[in-house]
């Protein structure tokens, strides 16, 4: 396995008008420093050229719109020590109208890519 995707969708069958939910990927060494934080505010760094964020895409094989996904190449991460915290993270949504039920129709996905 060399890449992987983590990926979010509010709702894959009824198209709400406000993102709620994103993911976000935060690499830390071994000392607990944090090295990168992936997301939609940062949607790449230099160091780790494999490690990238993704919005409004569609998933050919499994025929899913995600919303929005972390592509991550795993064979940029060669120190022994190095950890990819994953997160599904909430927008500011306050003075939005957001469906009460808005995490139940949410998904999150991990997978070999």
């Amino acid at each position: 396995m060399t890449s992987i995707g983590f990926a979010t969708a509010d709702s894959p069958f009824q198209k709400s008008d406000v993102a709620k939910y994103y993911p976000e990927a935060v690499v830390v060494n071994g000392k607990g420093e944090i090295l990168t934080r992936i997301g939609p505010n940062s949607v790449s760094c230099d160091e780790f050229k494999g490690l990238c964020y993704m919005d409004s895409f569609r998933d050919e094989k499994l025929r899913i719109n995600d919303d929005r996904k972390v592509r991550i190449s795993l064979t940029d991460f060669s120190e022994p020590d190095c950890m990819i915290l994953l997160f599904v993270r909430s927008f500011d949504t306050r003075g939005e109208k957001v469906a009460d039920d808005a995490f139940a129709h949410s998904w999150f996905r991990l997978q070999n890519e």
